[in-house]
């Protein structure tokens, strides 16, 4: 009987007047019953708690109550037994029973599905009962006896609590548990979580002590504190670190007790303070250090910490940010929390040590919670920032962080700790605090850099950041700007200085945001990479919401472009598209220019930024006119119609919709926008969307582009009508948006007319466009085939002559401009059917004429291209056919699948393969479906199966090949076609959860598809089944792996879940065992190769988990043995890992002994092999789940697999003829013996020093058999017969192999190591790559003494310079060569063993066989000029200079990534004498060297981010000798700024050829003047260099020289007469190049407008920066020291720069940014 909300509001008194004690311990069982359904809605179960809580609270406390001794008697009733006189025994029962009750109640109910008010009446019921219980619960002291001893109730919770948290005894293990796993036992979270509570409630109540719960979790354990840390509190901060859903309980219990403990140590030093609270500080400061250091993470994410940077750790730290570090500094105070941060070692009088990255991350985390807390001050400009302290407390107890702290950890490599530094600079605990001079210097230094991210996540974290910086800026000042004229009405000399310093404030952020507008500006120029562009727009479209620039923006209707602080505004304007300013003009330029960017989000996010900001600009209507839009359309056409300038061309159009709808008096457009093109003449203003949309359609898709297509073909339509993608586009573009189908909506009359008229005509014109284009598309040549002029007539009557087509029309540009057409036509399809009103302006026959065509399309259509682009077409028009009111129309779809999918059985030969566009017709219809049923989809499915499983037709004499030529193929067989439909039903994504139903069928159908007696069906079947296992499983990665897949299955849910598998599984392998033992390698019964019927079924076997007692799998094992004996190598391999499958882990261990048994004499070598397969399967998938199965300890597990190796390698090695077996047996053995480390551990989990020490102890004696066995001289001698070949190859690789293991073991016998130098020394190529490879597997293990080393580096070498040795073998031992010199130079030993001749290697590398031999002998030629440059020999310039132009050849840009990273390697090298760190390494004299260091430099501009991140590593370690990391761009300034100080006027000619560049400008001016129109373009190969940047750097670099010398010099004047060449050709050459692109119009300013002949190519844009920066440096030049040689030159450059006009976009280039 429960209580209901009549009961509830009942009172309890009233209640318990009128009734019995056993009446009142009625109502409190259900009461209490209530509370616990959870059946029951929420607010029965909050009533029933609340209830509870005040029967607890008024039946202990009567007395302040006043209540009557009656009711008092009838409410403490529950908590006496309802028998008369019980004993004191039966009393203590009954009141555990319900003290239990109660604290179930809260474990049971503690969810996060509860809600809020449940929860809280939960945490109040449990809080009365804690601060209740002794009133109630307890018995009053036995006289004489100690009062502790009768309060089993907490004792008991106590242990319940630890026992859910897997900290009671009996949970913990019985050796010490890892660190991370102080917890052994797994329960539901919610019941964690109430534990949690509980142990939170106790102490925050103090119903017990601190110290006595920790005291009694570390009494639970028999090892105490195993790892030196309170084994409760390191429980919770590993349950903060590694669970997201139990961080915030954990945390709050984990305060609660160190609170609770300070309060304790307080109380027992009350005169010494200092000593109580570094007593509690020791209790937690390690552990939670430990903690944010990540130590407290899982093994194996530990073991991530070497690659840096993990999620697991990530994790962690922001749990412990969020949840713990706030609380335990409050706690602290700002002292401790100086302490506690000193402890990692972070910062010292020095700077920025290097430490992990682990320490510095913690460490961040720390200032940044501080800085929350009001512990640390903002970055200031105070005196004390520049203490050599790391933190300096001020008066107000708050703490100053150093500036010079943040520059390092700002340029660190880890992209975790530079944003957590760049938070330190932008976000503030007061939102209108201003930045100080110090943050925004700094910001200016390092934020390029974070707009160079190449990491997407990292670049939207910045952004954020970046974002809230700017609200910050916009309050700070709009309140800095209030403050200033507040004090100027106060008045007074104190006050007027007030003033000005907030306005100083205001004029400094003034010119940082002028900085920041310009830097952005600057990253939109040609050639910048994607994520600089990106983030600049980004960025941008931020500053141009926040209303800094005049006039303000209007509101507009997308949502991204609101302002998010559009309440504040900043106090003064910076113009950002201002059209008065040459950086207005630039600014709209360039955001114009970049809707024709090569990346669509580029695109997308420059259109979203123009209307925001630039389309209210006054000048925009001065750039966005007549003379741009044509411009658009002729860029167009001459870049062949890509389809990135057609998309650019798309939002041009729409952008111009909006500016025509929305500026005042519309907009103008005079003459016709295709120029000779065009067929339109005069001006038209267009102010009103049926306006602008009719001029669109009418007069440049239907008047012009229509009219060419028909009278042209198709042909006419690549050459003129390039652009027609583009309007296509644009069109649809303005369709969809939200404004036009409002006022759509809204017209009436006439205007509705002519948007219908408009809707007609743009559906005929889609039918005109398929009409033309559907012939090419249609064609039966298959892709990328070209017809020939025979070829032009096929049996449906002939086809164009299109594809015979002359000049630069080829068929590849024909057909991918038909089916753009047929893309983008199908899209503005959808959206006008999408969007359009029913039935006013489409209607009935429109949507069943539009259905018709796609249908056409999607039937007929051959291009793979085509029919996926029309299919979501299809899926919009049948989505609006099922919404429709239209009875008529909603039942389009059912008709239209039901004609189409008897396509695959009436005109199957019609259908191309993969039958072409039909699936994709099938996806688009089902997929729409809104039925919940999904009659349609099942209806489909069950046709589609059935015709699957149609007889195939009947083979005819002459096997599969004589059916196959008599008609047979794929295309005349409708069961493909079914099994092609049915697979894309699996493979769309949309369908995923309908059809998760159908797999069990879908897999029936696919494995009984084996079986048939034609290819193309069996082929059919194993696509579908390759389909399946996809969604199964997951991708062909994650498929592969049996670990990950057996964790998604067991046999038995798989079966219990798709049962009609099992049988289809077990008769498609009873008759392929059948097969196995015939000596045909097919079926007789249906002649199908029997790896075909058996090897798909394995193969899913084997991916399932293993269900232990699954009786069901009992009738696979025989069958899966007989697989295991099979003659085919591939079927006992599969076989093997299927068996594995049937083995649970109890068993295991016995199925090896069992497999590896030798009491079977009459074994067949391949049972044998199959068993052998089989053993090895299991050490991979099922040994590590032994322990936690059998409760075995590792080191037992460890020594049965070892001794059953050793006791089978008598029969199975020594006395076995078959080489096969016994290298596949000393394969295993090896695994074990040598490999324990990565192999047998690793599937065990046991990677405590302890457990590896115990299993290398297990496997020592198998070690010493095959050690003895493999350094027998007459092993690799042994005869064999050449039906042996591939078995002894196989068995004398695996005896090498395990020699180089003895090599590489500790103290390895001299007889072994001669053994293997006279293996690598001899003839035999396979011996030699086995040793290589895993002497070259395990570098750290590779000690040799110092003979030994000369003895093989001398080997080695007579290998590679050996012609006649096999290029692979010369490769591997070049390698090993290189790790032996590499090892020897680290240990100091220059000295020269085999006097290597450096001229065979650079022989090697100038004319290779093979590349690899090449990369391989540059890695050994940079180790051995570090030897020769040692050893002063005279010939070490000479090899110098041909070694850097080695590297230097091998680092272009247009090299591998493996020869430049070998390149890299080589140059490393040297780096011993590349130290620039001190003014003692001064290299001047070796100005040879200054080419290793450019080289150097070029690496860190590498197009990838590794060679990147490894130059970068050679600068910090070996030229600078840093204490910190940087990043590379840091790194390539800092190297190049100190080349110039160091080499000075040497410096010059590497520089002045960073800035003029090395292509040869006539070159490049005859390239860009070429119409490339080729439809795949060949990207750069380096997209990561920044030309500009570099161009600046390096004449920055160039003008501090000469400021040094004051222009005077020898070298001085060369360099310069350099620039002034370049400056002059390129002048001339961009002159002439402009005159020939504009003819007679003439730019102002040298501004050419957007789409400009400036910017048209990215090559001319940086040869125009390359002139400007370069005439910059020379006027520099002359301002320092006039100098009359060059006067004649340079009055050519004069009268050169002034025919050329003003620099244009040029202009920065020209003049020196600042510092």
């Amino acid at each position: 009987m429960l209580i209901t909300p009549q009961d509830v509001s009942s009172s309890t008194t009233a209640a318990a007047t009128d009734a019995s004690a056993d009446d009142a311990r009625q109502l409190f069982a259900r009461i209490l019953h209530t509370a616990s359904l959870p059946s029951l809605a929420n607010t029965h179960r909050t009533a029933a708690c609340d209830i509870l809580s005040t029967w607890l609270f008024r039946a202990a406390a009567p007395t302040l109550l006043d209540t009557p001794s009656s009711i008092q008697l009838l409410l403490r009733a529950p908590f006496h037994p309802p028998t008369p006189l019980a004993s004191s025994s039966d009393t203590a029962s009954h009141r555990i029973a319900l003290f239990t009750a109660l604290t179930q109640l809260l474990l049971a109910n503690f969810d996060s599905s509860a809600s809020a008010a449940l929860m809280k009446a939960l945490k109040d019921l449990y809080g009365t009962l804690l601060a209740c219980y002794r009133d109630l619960f307890l018995l009053p002291p036995v006289p004489g006896g100690d009062e502790g001893e009768v309060d089993v109730y907490i004792t008991h919770l106590i242990q319940q609590t630890l026992s859910l948290l897997g900290l009671s005894s009996a949970a913990l293990q019985s050796t010490p548990p890892p660190l991370s796993q102080p917890t052994a036992t797994r329960v539901p979270e919610r019941r964690r979580k109430a534990a949690y509570f509980i142990l939170e409630a106790l102490v925050s109540r103090r119903t017990v002590s601190a110290k006595h719960l920790l005291a009694a979790a570390e009494s639970s354990s028999p090892h105490g504190r195993p790892h030196g840390y309170p084994l409760l509190l390191q429980h919770l901060l590993t349950t903060v670190s590694a669970d997201r859903a139990l961080a915030s309980a954990a945390a709050k219990t984990f305060l609660a007790l160190i609170a609770a403990r300070k309060t304790e140590f307080l109380a027992e030093y009350p005169t010494q303070q200092e000593l109580g609270v570094a007593e509690w500080t020791s209790v937690w400061n390690r552990l939670l250090r430990a903690a944010l250091r990540g130590e407290l993470v899982s093994p194996e994410d530990r073991g991530l910490r070497e690659a840096g940077e993990d999620k697991a750790g990530a994790l962690a730290r922001g749990n412990l940010t969020t949840y713990v570090l706030p609380g335990v500094f409050r706690l602290s105070g700002a002292d401790g929390l100086k302490d506690f941060i000193a402890g990692f070692g972070v910062v010292s009088g020095s700077g920025v040590q290097a430490g992990e990255e682990w320490d510095v991350n913690a460490w961040l985390c720390c200032i940044r919670v501080g800085r929350e807390i009001g512990f640390v001050d903002d970055i200031c400009d105070s005196s004390s920032a520049d203490s050599p302290c790391e933190l300096a407390p001020s008066a107000s107890t708050a703490m100053h962080l150093p500036p010079r702290v943040l520059p390092p950890l700002l340029t660190h490599p880890s992209l975790s700790i530079r944003i957590s530094a760049l938070t330190l600079l932008t976000a503030s605990r007061q939102t209108t605090q201003l930045p100080s001079s110090v943050s925004l210097s700094l910001l200016r230094a390092h934020l390029p850099h974070f707009h160079a991210l190449t990491d997407p996540e990292g670049r939207n974290v910045v952004a954020g950041q970046i974002k809230a910086f700017i609200e910050r800026l916009a309050a700070g000042s709009a309140f800095a700007a209030r403050r200033a004229i507040k004090e100027r009405r106060r008045g007074g000399v104190e006050a007027e200085e007030s003033a000005r310093g907030l306005e100083a404030q205001l004029d400094e952020i003034r010119r940082f945001v002028v900085w920041y507008v310009g830097f952005i500006r600057s990253q939109l120029l040609p050639g910048k990479s994607f994520p600089r562009v990106g983030m600049a727009l980004r960025v941008l479209r931020m500053w141009a919401g926040s209303g800094l620039d005049l006039p303000p923006p209007q509101p507009v209707r997308d949502s991204h472009t609101t302002s998010p602080n559009s309440s504040v505004q900043f106090p003064f304007r910076v113009p950002i598209f201002d059209g008065s300013t040459r950086e207005g003009r630039e600014m709209a330029r360039l955001l114009l220019e970049c809707l024709f960017h090569s990346f669509e989000d580029v695109r997308v996010e420059a259109a979203i930024v123009i209307k925001a900001g630039l389309l209210p600009a006054s000048y925009t209507k001065v750039a966005l006119d007549s003379r741009f839009i044509r411009r658009c359309f002729t860029k167009v056409k001459a870049g062949g119609g890509r389809a990135r300038d057609s998309d650019g061309l798309a939002r041009v159009l729409e952008i111009v919709y909006e500016a025509a709808t929305t500026w005042e008096g519309g907009l103008k457009i005079e003459g016709d926008l295709l120029g000779k093109d065009g067929r339109v003449s005069g001006s038209v203003t267009l102010a009103t969307p049926l306006e602008y949309v009719a001029y669109l359609v009418n007069a440049l898709l239907c008047d012009t582009f229509l009219a060419k297509l028909k009278s042209g073909g198709l042909v006419e339509g690549v050459t003129g009508c390039a652009a027609i993608h583009g309007v296509i586009s644009g069109l649809r573009l303005i369709l969809e948006r939200r404004d036009i189908c409002d006022h759509i909506s809204r017209t009436t009359g006439e205007e509705i007319t002519a948007w219908r008229a408009l809707h007609q005509k743009l559906i005929s014109f889609c039918c005109d466009m398929w009409s033309l284009a559907g012939p090419v598309l249609c064609a039966a040549a298959p892709e990328g085939h070209t017809l020939e002029l025979e070829d032009e007539e096929d049996a449906n009557g002939g086809v164009e002559d299109f594809y015979s087509t002359g000049g630069d029309v080829t068929t590849q540009t024909l057909m991918s401009y038909a089916w753009r057409v047929i893309k983008e036509s199908s899209e503005l399809l959808s959206a006008l059917i999408s969007h359009a009103r029913y039935p006013d302006i489409i209607n009935h026959e429109d949507i069943s004429r539009s259905g018709e065509l796609l249908l056409a399309q999607l039937a007929n259509s051959r291009h793979s291209g085509a029919f996926s682009a029309v299919s979501p077409c299809l899926l919009q028009l049948s989505k609006r056919c099922f919404a429709c009111p239209d009875p008529a129309a909603r039942e389009l779809p059912r008709r239209w699948l039901a004609e189409n999918s008897s396509l695959i059985v009436t005109r199957t030969g019609a259908i191309t393969r993969r039958s072409a566009g039909i699936p994709f017709l099938i996806i688009g219809i089902l997929t729409a479906e809104t039925d919940n049923h999904r009659p349609l989809l099942h209806e489909t499915f069950a046709r589609f199966v059935e015709i699957a499983k149609l007889p195939p037709p009947e083979r005819k004499a002459g096997g599969e090949k004589a059916n196959n030529e008599c008609g047979g193929t794929k295309m005349d067989l409708p069961q493909v076609h079914a099994l092609n439909c049915i697979k894309a039903l699996f493979c769309d994504s949309r369908l995923g959860p309908i059809v998760s139903d159908l797999i069990g069928h879908g897999l029936e159908v696919a494995v009984g598809c084996f079986a048939s007696p034609v290819w193309a069906i069996r082929n059919g079947g194993l696509m579908l089944f390759t389909a399946l296992l996809n969604r199964l499983f997951g991708t062909s990665r994650s498929r592969n792996d049996n670990t990950f897949t057996a964790n998604l299955y067991t046999t038995k849910r798989f079966f219990l879940k798709y049962p009609a598998v099992r049988g289809v599984l077990l008769n498609q392998l009873r008759e392929g065992v059948e097969s196995l033992s015939l000596s045909s390698a097919t079926s007789p019964s249906s002649n199908v190769p029997i790896v075909e019927m058996v090897y798909p079924a394995l193969s899913l076997v084997s991916r399932l988990g293993v269900s232990p007692g699954y009786s069901e799998m009992e009738e696979f094992k025989p069958l899966i043995l007989e697989c295991m004996k099979s003659k085919i190598w591939k079927v006992r391999e599969v076989a093997a890992k299927a068996y594995v499958t049937l083995v649970g882990p109890g068993e295991c261990i016995q199925e090896i002994k069992s497999l590896l048994s030798t009491k079977e004499k009459t074994w067949k070598q391949n049972t044998l092999h199959g068993n052998l397969c089989a053993v090895k399967c299991m050490l991979e998938r099922r040994v590590g789940q032994v322990p936690a199965a059998t409760g075995e300890q590792v080191s037992v597990i460890a020594r049965h697999i070892a001794e059953t190796l050793k006791g089978g390698f008598q029969e199975l090695v020594k006395e076995n003829q078959c080489f096969v077996t016994r290298a596949l047996y000393l394969e295993l053995t090896g695994l074990i013996a040598f490999n324990y480390d990565e192999w047998f551990t690793a599937s065990l989990g046991a990677s405590s020093p302890e457990s590896v020490r115990v299993i290398q102890a297990s496997v020592t004696p198998l070690r010493h058999v095959l050690s003895e066995y493999a350094t027998k001289n007459t092993i690799l001698s042994e005869q064999y017969s050449g039906s042996k070949f591939v078995g002894n190859l196989l068995f004398r690789e695996q005896v090498a192999t395990i020699m180089a293991h003895c090599v590489i073991g500790a103290e390895p016998s001299l007889n072994v190591v001669e053994e293997v130098f006279s293996l690598i020394e001899g003839d035999d190529d396979e011996i030699t790559l086995a040793i290589s490879k895993v002497l070259l597997g395990q570098p750290v293990k590779l000690n040799m003494s110092g003979n030994h080393t000369h003895t093989l580096e001398n080997i080695l070498w007579n290998k590679v310079i050996d012609d006649s040795n096999w290029a692979q073998v010369r490769v591997a031992c070049m390698q090993l060569l290189d790790l032996v010199l590499g090892k020897r130079f680290m240990e100091g030993d220059l000295s020269h063993g085999k006097v290597v001749d450096w001229r065979v290697l650079l022989d090697l590398i100038k004319r290779p066989r093979t590349i690899p031999l090449k990369e391989a002998s540059l890695l050994v030629l940079g180790k051995m000029m570090l030897r020769v440059w040692a050893s002063k020999s005279r010939q070490r310039q000479e090899l110098l200079t041909q070694w850097i132009e080695q590297v230097a050849a091998a680092s272009h840009d247009e090299m591998s990534y493996t020869s430049r990273e070998c390149a890299l390697e080589s140059l490393k090298g040297m780096a011993p004498i590349m130290d620039l760190s001190s003014s003692d390494s001064d290299i001047r004299p070796y100005s040879s060297l200054l080419r290793l260091h450019i080289s150097l430099y070029d690496f860190l501009n590498d197009d990838n981010h590794d060679i990147r991140e490894n130059a970068s590593a050679i600068v910090t370690q070996n030229v600078f000798h840093m204490a910190c990391p940087m990043t590379p761009l840091a790194a390539s300034e800092l190297l190049a700024r100190k080349l110039g100080e160091i080499f000075q006027t040497e410096i010059l000619e590497p520089a002045v050829t960073k800035i003029i560049g090395q292509k040869d400008i006539h070159q490049l001016i005859d390239e860009a003047r070429k119409e490339n129109v080729v439809l795949f373009t060949k990207e750069k190969q380096n997209l990561w260099v920044d030309n500009v940047r570099e161009i600046g750097l390096w004449r920055e670099i160039i003008e501090r020289v000469l400021i040094t010398h004051q222009g005077g010099g020898g070298k001085i004047k060369a360099a310069m007469g350099r620039l002034q060449s370049f400056v002059r050709d390129g002048f001339g050459a961009l002159i002439e190049y402009r005159s020939e692109i504009e003819g007679t119009e003439k730019s102002r300013d040298g501004a050419d407008g957007p789409l400009g002949w400036t910017t048209s190519s990215e090559d001319i844009f940086v040869l125009g920066w390359r002139v400007f920066a370069a005439l910059g440096v020379m006027k520099a030049w002359r301002r320092l020291a006039p100098v009359e040689g060059l006067d004649g030159v340079w009055l050519e450059v004069v009268g050169l720069e002034k025919r050329y006009g003003g620099a244009g976009v040029f202009e920065d280039a020209s003049v020196r940014s600042e510092e």
